[in-house]
C-alpha cells in the first residue's frame, strides 16, 4: 500500500519543475575532526592520538572534537587530561551515530568536517591529503580504509560504487588501484563513509536530517552521497589518504554481531528503496513501528523532493570511471573548458586522436581541460600517461554499434550523440560550470540541439567537413549543416575544409607535427614502405585494399625483396585475416604501434592511398617532418598540397602510384634529396602554432560572453 502511494505521489511530482543545481560551495580554511563516541574506551585513545599526529601535518586552524553519549563525563577524566587540546561535548543520554554527528555539527567551528570512527586509526598524512581535494562542486572526500588486520580480505576500502541490474542494486566497494595513490590522484565513487571522510559541513547538516530514519547507524552516508549527485555536486576517493579500522569495534560493544548484520540488512533495503524507487514491500525504517499515517506523511515528503531532484538519474553507472589529476583550481585561476569526444583517444590510435593529444596538451597550459569521452572501454593502463594534464576526465558508454550507421551521416550523428552522452554532458555543464564547451568530430553535432540553451558558448572541432560543397543540398548537409550553425565557432583542420563551412565563427586549426618529435636520417637504400592509418576509419581500409590489389603485385615483379609494413591499429590483423590481398608476399601486418618514429626511420618512403578524405592527413605530415617522401593521393593530400613540399608526391588514382614508387625505388639519391625536412615550411604546420591559434580563439569566444 505504501509503495503504491509513493509510486504515485513520484509522478505527480514529476509533473513539477525541478530544483536549480546546488549552488558552488565555499569552504574557507580550517577542518574539524569530528568523533561520534559511545562505548569504545578501549580504542579512543588511539584514535585520538593518531588523529593528532595527521592534524599536525595540516598548515590550517583545526580543532578535535568528541561527541560522548551514554557515559558520564568522568568516564573520560583520563582520556581529557591525555589530550588537553580536545574540545569534548557530554550527553548523558546514548545517542546512535548520527544523533552523535549532528550534535557535533552544530558545535563545529569549521566548515571542513572530517568524520572520524573511535575505532578508525589516520595515518600522519591522511587529513592533509583530503584537504588538497576540496573544490566548489565536491560535497566529501573520503580516505582509504585497511582493516588493522592485514589478512582480512578488503570488503571495505573506502572506495564504493554501485551496479543496476533492473530493478536490483549492489552496492560494494573496490579494490582501489595502487597507481593512484602513488601518482597523488582522486576518483569520483558512489559515496563517502562516514568513519573516515571529509564532509561540507553545512550541506552534510541538512542530508543528515533527512537521514534519521536509518538510526542506529549503516546506510545513512550511502544516502548522502546519492543526495549530493543528484544535487549536483560530487563525491570524491583519496586514496594516497590511508586509515586503518580496526572494523565494528566500537559498535561490539553496544550490538551483538548478529544485531549489527540484521540492522545491516535493514538499512540496506530501505536505502535502495529510497533512492532506487519503491519495492513491492517498503522495509521498517525504524527499530519500533512507526504509525501507518506518519511514515507515510514522512516517506511521501521524502518522495516528492527526490522526484524534483536536478539529476534523478545520478549517480550514473559511470560514475567510478572519473579520474582527477589534480585537485579543481579555484574558480578565478583559468578559464574552464569541457571537450567531448566520441571517441577513444588516449592512448592515441587514430589521426584525430593524436590531433588531439598535442591539441588539448598544449592548451592544458592556459586553460583548465576537463575531458568527458565515450567509448569507455577501449581505455586502459596505457590512457594514465596521457590524463596528467586535464583537470578532471570523465568516461561513458552506451553508444549502440549499429553496422549500417557508418555510410549513414544522419544516422551516424544521432548514433554518436546518444542519450547517455548527453546527459553526463548536462551534469558536467552544472556542476563544473565551465566557460565553454568543445565537441569533437562532426558526430557530436546534434549534442547542442539536445541539451538546449546551456548559457555557454560552444564549439565543434569538425576533423572532417563531409558537405558536398558550399551551399550542398543533401539531406545529410541540410541535417549537419542546421546543426553546426547552432555553435559559435566551428573549426577546420584545412583550407579546404574552412571553404565549405559558410560559417560566421569558422576558424583553421591545422593539423600538424610535434617539431622536436622526429630526428632526420637519410632513407635506406632497401626497397621498405610504409602505410600508417587505422583499419577502422574506412577510408584506410579501402585505399591499402586498392594499393594491394593494383600497385603491390606490379612492384613486387619489379623488385622481388620489397616490403610493406601496414600499421592498421587495433586489430588491424584480425581484419586482414579475411581478404586475400594481405596474404601476398613482403606484406606485413601490424595492431596498434604507440610510437610510429622507429617505423619511419627504416622505410624508403611512406604510402597514402586515400580516395573522398575530408580533413587533413596527420601521417602525411609526420611522414615529411621525418624526412621521408609521401606518396599520396590528390585527395589524401588535403590540407598539404599548396604548400611546396618537396617531399609530397602526388598522382590522382592509387593505381598511378607504380610509376611514382618505382622511380623513387630505383634513383635514392634523388629520393633523399626531396626527403630532407623543410624547416620554414613545416613550420605552419607545427602543433605548437595550431595551439596558439585555438587558444586564440578560445580567448575571443570566451571573453565575449563575460
Amino acid at each position: 500500500m505504501i509503495s503504491r502511494l509513493l509510486r504515485s505521489v513520484r509522478w505527480l511530482a514529476t509533473r513539477l519543475p525541478r530544483r536549480a543545481p546546488h549552488a558552488p560551495l565555499a569552504w574557507g580554511r580550517g577542518l574539524t575532526v569530528l568523533v561520534p563516541e559511545r562505548g569504545g574506551f578501549a580504542f579512543l585513545g588511539a584514535t585520538l592520538q593518531a588523529a593528532e599526529r595527521a592534524l599536525a601535518h595540516c598548515d590550517e586552524p583545526s580543532e578535535l572534537l568528541v561527541v560522548t553519549s551514554g557515559a558520564p563525563r568522568e568516564a573520560y577524566t583520563e582520556l581529557a587530561l591525555a589530550h588537553p587540546a580536545v574540545r569534548w561535548i557530554h550527553v548523558a543520554a546514548g545517542l546512535h551515530f548520527l544523533g552523535a554527528v549532528e550534535r557535533g555539527l552544530r558545535h563545529a567551528r569549521f566548515e571542513a568536517v572530517y568524520l572520524l570512527n573511535s575505532d578508525m586509526l589516520l595515518e600522519e598524512g591522511a587529513l592533509r591529503e583530503v584537504l588538497r581535494w576540496r573544490g566548489a562542486s565536491v560535497f566529501a572526500v573520503a580516505s582509504q580504509i585497511f582493516f588493522a588486520d592485514p589478512k582480512r580480505r578488503r570488503e571495505e576500502t573506502g572506495w564504493t560504487d554501485l551496479q543496476r541490474c533492473g530493478d536490483r542494486v549492489e552496492v560494494w566497494d573496490h579494490e582501489p588501484d595502487a597507481l593512484d595513490a602513488d601518482a597523488g590522484w582522486a576518483r569520483s565513487h558512489l559515496y563517502a563513509g562516514g568513519g573516515s571522510s571529509l564532509f561540507h559541513g553545512p550541506t552534510l547538516r541538512r542530508y543528515a536530517r533527512a537521514s534519521r530514519v536509518y538510526r542506529p547507524f549503516y546506510f545513512e552516508d550511502a544516502e548522502w552521497g546519492v543526495r549530493a549527485w543528484r544535487d549536483g555536486l560530487e563525491v570524491l576517493f583519496a586514496p594516497g589518504s590511508r586509515a586503518h579500522h580496526l572494523h565494528r569495534k566500537s559498535a561490539l560493544q553496544l550490538y551483538s554481531s548478529e544485531q549489527i548484520d540484521g540492522i545491516a540488512r535493514r538499512n540496506e533495503a530501505l536505502f535502495l528503496a529510497r533512492s532506487f524507487r519503491a519495492p513491492d514491500r517498503w522495509p521498517p525504517s525504524d527499530a519500533a513501528p512507526v504509525a501507518r499515517w506518519t511514515r507515510l506523511r514522512r516517506e511521501a515528503r521524502w518522495a516528492l523532493h527526490e522526484a524534483r531532484d536536478p539529476f534523478p538519474a545520478a549517480p550514473s553507472p559511470f560514475v567510478r570511471r572519473a579520474s582527477l589529476p589534480r585537485p579543481l583550481r579555484a574558480r578565478g585561476d583559468r578559464s574552464r573548458v569541457l571537450v567531448v569526444s566520441p571517441y577513444a583517444l588516449f592512448p592515441p590510435a587514430h589521426g584525430g586522436a593524436v590531433r588531439l593529444r598535442h591539441l588539448l596538451h598544449g592548451l592544458a597550459a592556459e586553460f583548465e581541460i576537463s575531458l568527458l569521452s565515450d567509448e569507455q572501454q577501449l581505455y586502459g593502463a596505457r590512457s594514465r600517461a596521457y590524463f596528467e594534464p586535464f583537470a578532471s576526465i570523465h568516461l561513458v558508454g552506451g553508444r549502440s554499434e549499429v553496422r549500417e550507421v557508418l555510410t549513414d551521416r544522419v544516422a551516424r550523428v544521432r548514433n554518436h550523440s546518444h542519450a547517455t552522452l548527453g546527459a553526463e554532458l548536462s551534469r558536467l555543464i552544472a556542476v563544473r560550470r565551465p566557460h565553454l564547451v568543445q565537441v569533437e568530430f562532426v558526430e557530436l553535432c546534434d549534442l547542442r540541439r539536445q541539451l538546449g540553451p546551456c548559457g555557454v558558448p560552444w564549439a565543434i572541432s569538425l576533423h572532417d567537413v563531409l558537405f558536398d560543397g558550399v551551399g550542398g543540398t543533401s539531406e545529410a548537409d541540410r541535417y549537419e549543416r542546421e546543426r553546426i550553425l547552432q555553435h559559435e565557432v566551428a573549426f577546420a583542420c584545412s583550407e579546404e575544409d574552412l571553404a565549405l563551412l559558410d560559417h560566421p565563427g569558422a576558424a583553421l586549426v591545422r593539423n600538424g607535427i610535434d617539431g622536436a618529435r622526429f630526428r632526420y636520417l637519410p632513407s635506406p637504400a632497401e626497397p621498405r614502405l610504409l602505410f600508417l592509418g587505422p583499419f577502422r576509419y574506412p577510408p584506410n581500409l579501402e585505399g591499402i585494399r586498392r594499393y594491394l590489389e593494383h600497385v603491390h603485385p606490379r612492384l613486387l615483379a619489379r623488385f622481388p625483396g620489397i616490403a610493406i609494413d601496414l600499421l592498421g591499429g587495433v586489430g588491424a590483423r584480425e581484419v586482414a585475416a579475411r581478404e586475400s590481398c594481405f596474404a601476398q608476399p613482403g606484406v606485413a601486418v601490424h595492431d596498434y604501434v604507440e610510437d610510429v618514429g622507429p617505423w619511419l626511420e627504416r622505410s624508403a618512403l611512406t604510402l597514402n592511398p586515400q580516395l573522398s578524405i575530408r580533413g587533413s592527413s596527420v601521417k602525411l605530415i609526420e611522414s615529411l617532418a621525418a624526412g621521408r617522401v609521401c606518396v599520396s593521393t590528390d585527395d589524401g593530400a588535403r590540407g598539404f598540397a599548396q604548400a611546396g613540399f618537396a617531399g609530397l608526391l602526388t598522382a590522382p588514382r592509387i593505381e598511378d602510384f607504380a610509376v611514382l614508387i618505382e622511380e623513387l625505388l630505383l634513383d635514392v639519391e634523388r629520393r633523399r634529396t626531396l626527403e630532407r625536412p623543410d624547416a620554414e615550411r613545416l613550420q605552419p604546420f607545427t602543433w605548437q602554432h595550431a595551439v596558439q591559434e585555438q587558444a586564440r580563439v578560445w580567448r575571443s569566444l570566451i571573453e565575449a560572453q563575460r
